[in-house]
């Protein structure tokens, strides 16, 4: 199922889901949809716009209304026993009454020693009027949804079984698979029917796994109206004031993937050419209105079908035909050879998951809605391919980081009763594609064409399970590769790397001495192949391939000289955290400014906030951008940018601060997560994150060093401060998708700094932790700083003097220099640190002698001299103007004070920040 009832937007509304992913990431509602609500998509790129993920609250809230506890989640035994070989659906539309009547031939084969009866599923609110076989009466009872019909006598494995069921009824809204809207005055027929709505308006075997061989479907409607539906049209009759359509499906097709789209649609074709002498119509059924403004992107379907002709073969129906209807949903649903299309779907991303399909979910189906991440994650990936294909890597990777997934939740459907489980865009779309391409990093490029050709010859117009893909993997591979289907369908979350390095000359030959740790907590460990990039010094890399699946393990790797430096996956084939490891660092630079909010998708929301320097006041920054530059350039507030993308461990060691915008839109979570930041906070670095969707931002490691329990509200009303150094934060929006954590914190050295009031009790909203034995590379830092909220709606003028406080005074200590005397006899140096520009320093001497008070940076150089010769006894005040022996001012870092008196001296680090 593609978008399905589902339009594009940034990220799925799922409250009805929310209990199956409780600490689960959230989402927009559908600006599209509800223009009013969150109007934040702007004009965004080709892999901008998410052709799965967007409006579910509507399919899922009508599925929601569907009484679940009536049918079971399996077949029943009578339907197991038959194997559907053909359907023969004849049906007329009643647009006054809205209701179907009609006949259902169903010619079944049976798949068991022998059987006595036939079950057909069909809502318990329609009306069976008659059931005959061969042409005969034969008795039958419906209860709830479920006709059991029995048979004329007893029947043998592989005989064929012909019923036909008569019935009428009005099909149940609760289903939400069978629609009469309007649109521009006109009555709007359509069908949606997956997962198990079909059996809402026609009786059928209504499981994925037992497709009929073949199908033809004729529809009786009003004078006028077009159908567009599955397979072939044969025919069109007229009657008095009605039109017969007669459509045939020649190919296997589930019952979900029938489909009925009537309007008076403008209907125009293209044709695909699959040989120099061939071509496949393919047909667009699209309201009159909205002719123009989808023609540019129908047209380029015909590019689509030859494309993915290529790595996944082609063109499965190609003696019928693929084409697209518009109805009334937001988003789109892969109808066989005719994907139903909302007004909103028809953009390349929703065009290509569709199509993608064909292959994927209409070829190749599910067995059942366990394993949907097999119709899915392949369609959502072909996203990804197509894209790529048409922008190159822009278009890969934008689409592949919008659709990163690090939450909790199986990929597997552990219950089909939970509709949003089934439809979770994270799960069974975004993380399953990343599913798919990891299982094309571990088969190679040549290997997973291989297992393309396979997987589609070994269950092509049939049904598969995960077991099964498996298995055709494992045969092209040559390699078990239960532990991978383990851990990405059946477990949870991702690995997390740690690793460190050296080179080692053994006897003239270099070796890259590395080590990896998986620290994960929240799951099991995971075995992967892991390609390591290896820098060489004087230029040039080289790649190599390891084998991981261990808490810890060493290598030994042959080089062809000294390393300067090591990536893990620099190619990104795996769903993953890699931990940088801090080496070295000097925090000498100030502050440095991370953009997270994309600016497309935001526009003059963000860049408003960005000319008013919201974020960082009148503070001095350097800045880094998880996006690329805007159309429109950077706000004239801001420096160039030093990079993009995560930011790199070196860089991020070289700052004393680092200001974070967080937002978790169109792929910054991935910047965050792969970006070192809790090496760097335990290092000694200090940061303020400020963002909405905390959860996502939050690691478990990180909520036990801030001390924070989070709560499950999520639109913040105020920005109460608690703290005396802060003021209230006015908002200037609405502050959705955002975290709260318990008012009761667990660590001794954090502090509550803001809260919202509009709860009872009060929800933490604001929060720092300032460790009193600061970090292992700088006693003075380590302390990290929370706001919930998305930044770019609180109040500009008010959030920048909050961010000014905190980075100045509790990034800072500013404490005076403690006035307590000193013991006799002993030599101490004292003086407030970290220090703000210049630094008061007090040093006591036991004694007369020479006395050396100097400063050195942190590569061991003088920067200056303090004191240089015979002083008394007694405590002596000094000043050091943070600056060096030019007089210019040096560079925030950490500096070494030395007292020397004889033959005795103290030394001691102190942090110096402009």
């Amino acid at each position: 199922m593609s978008a399905k009832f589902f339009v594009q937007c940034g990220l799925l509304l799922l409250a009805l889901a929310a209990p199956a992913l409780a600490d689960g990431p959230e989402g927009y509602q559908c600006p599209f949809c509800h223009p009013a609500a969150d109007p934040e998509v702007a004009e965004p790129r080709p892999w901008e716009i998410d052709g799965s993920a967007a409006c579910a609250e509507a399919k899922i809230a009508a599925l929601s209304r569907f009484d679940t506890d009536r049918w079971s989640q399996n077949p029943t035994a009578n339907e197991l026993a038959m194997d559907v070989v053909y359907y023969d659906l004849d049906i007329a539309i009643d647009y006054t009454s809205q209701t179907v009547s009609g006949t259902v031939l169903a010619r079944l084969r049976v798949d068991a020693a022998s059987a006595t009866e036939v079950d057909l599923d069909l809502a318990a609110g329609m009306n069976v009027t008659a059931v005959t076989q061969n042409g005969s009466p034969v008795s039958y009872v419906h209860v709830d949804e479920i006709i059991t019909v029995t048979l004329d006598g007893t029947y043998m494995q592989d005989d064929l079984v012909e019923i036909e069921v008569a019935y009428n009824g009005s099909p149940p809204a609760s289903y939400g698979s069978f629609g009469f809207d309007t649109h521009a005055g006109e009555t709007l027929v359509w069908t949606l029917s997956e997962p198990f709505g079909a059996r809402a308006w026609w009786p059928c075997d209504d499981w994925s796994d037992d497709k009929a061989d073949s199908m033809d479907i004729r529809v009786t409607v009003p004078t006028g109206q077009i159908v567009a539906s599955n397979g072939t049209l044969q025919s069109v009759t007229p009657g008095l004031d009605t039109d017969t359509y007669h459509w045939h499906e020649s190919y296997p097709i589930a019952s979900y993937l029938v489909s009925l789209a009537i309007y008076p649609y403008t209907v125009y074709s293209d044709y695909y050419h699959y040989s120099p002498s061939d071509s496949m119509e393919i047909e667009f059924y699209i309201y009159p209105d909205d002719y123009s403004s989808t023609l540019t992107m129908n047209l380029l379907t015909n590019d689509m079908i030859e494309f993915f002709a290529g790595p996944y073969g082609e063109y499965p129906f190609l003696d019928e035909k693929y084409g697209h209807a518009e109805f009334e949903w937001g988003g789109a649903m892969e109808h066989q050879t005719c994907s139903s299309m909302g007004a909103w779907a028809f953009n390349e991303a929703t065009i290509a998951h569709e199509l993608g399909h064909q292959w994927w979910g209409d070829l190749v189906t599910c067995a059942d809605f366990h394993h949907i991440w097999l119709n899915e994650g392949f369609a959502r990936y072909s996203e990804a391919l197509w894209l790529g294909h048409q922008y190159g890597d822009a278009g890969f990777w934008g689409k592949m980081n919008s659709t990163r997934y690090y939450g909790s939740g199986t990929i597997h459907v552990p219950d089909l009763d939970d509709w949003g489980r089934i439809f979770n865009v994270y799960l069974t779309y975004n993380k399953a594609s990343w599913v798919v391409h990891m299982l094309r990093g571990v088969l190679g490029e040549q290997g997973w064409i291989d297992f393309l050709a396979a997987y589609r010859a070994e269950f092509a117009y049939d049904s598969a399970t995960t077991e099964g893909l498996q298995a055709v993997a494992e045969t092209i591979a040559g390699i078990d590769l239960t532990a991978f289907f383990q851990q990405w369908i059946y477990g949870e979350y991702y690995p997390t790397y740690e690793y460190a390095w050296e080179t080692v000359d053994n006897g003239g030959q270099d070796e890259l001495h590395l080590s990896i740790d998986q620290t994960q907590t929240n799951t099991g460990l995971f075995t992967m192949p892991i390609e390591i990039e290896v820098a060489l010094d004087g230029g040039g890399s080289e790649v190599h391939m390891i084998g991981n699946s261990l808490a810890h393990e060493e290598y030994v790797i042959a080089i062809s000289g000294p390393a300067t430096g090591v990536t893990l996956d620099p190619n990104d084939w795996i769903l993953k955290r890699v931990v940088e490891p801090i080496l070295n660092p000097t925090f000498s630079e100030g502050t440095l400014l991370v953009n997270g909010v994309h600016w497309d998708s935001y526009g003059t929301e963000i860049t408003n906030a960005y000319e008013a320097q919201a974020f960082w006041g009148n503070l001095e920054i350097d800045f880094w951008d998880v996006f690329d530059e805007p159309g429109g350039g950077y706000p004239s507030t801001l420096p160039d940018p030093l990079g993009h993308g995560r930011v790199p461990s070196d860089v991020l060691g070289s700052y004393a601060n680092v200001i974070w915008i967080g937002n978790n839109y169109n792929g910054d979570i991935d910047a965050w997560i792969n970006t070192s930041i809790m090496p760097y906070v335990l290092a000694g670095g200090n940061v303020l994150l400020m963002g909405r969707q905390g959860q996502d931002f939050l690691d478990t490691p990180m909520r036990d060093y801030l001390g924070v329990t989070l709560t499950n509200h999520t639109t913040l009303n105020n920005c109460t401060s608690v703290h005396q150094l802060f003021s209230d934060i006015g908002r200037e929006g609405t502050q959705s998708y955002c975290r709260t954590f318990d008012m009761t914190l667990t660590q001794d050295t954090s502090e509550l700094l803001y809260v919202d009031t509009s709860w009872n009790p009060d929800e933490g909203i604001g929060v720092v932790r300032i460790p009193t034995e600061g970090g292992t590379e700088n006693p003075y830092g380590a302390r990290f700083a929370f706001l919930s909220g998305r930044p770019y709606r609180w109040n500009h003028q008010d959030l920048a003097l909050a961010v000014e406080t905190i980075v100045g005074e509790l990034f800072v200590d500013s404490s005076s220099v403690p006035e307590d005397p000193l013991e006799i006899g002993q030599l101490a140096l004292r003086f407030a640190n970290p220090a703000l520009r210049e630094a008061s320093l007090r040093f006591d001497l036991p004694q007369t002698g020479e006395v050396s008070l100097k400063i050195y940076d942190h590569q061991g150089r003088c920067v200056s001299t303090l004191a240089d010769g015979p002083m008394d006894a007694g405590s002596h005040p000094i000043s050091w103007p943070g600056r060096g022996p030019d007089g210019s001012p040096l560079p925030t870092g950490i500096y070494y004070v030395r007292l020397q008196l004889d033959d005795r001296q103290v030394k001691e680090p102190l942090l110096l920040l402009r």
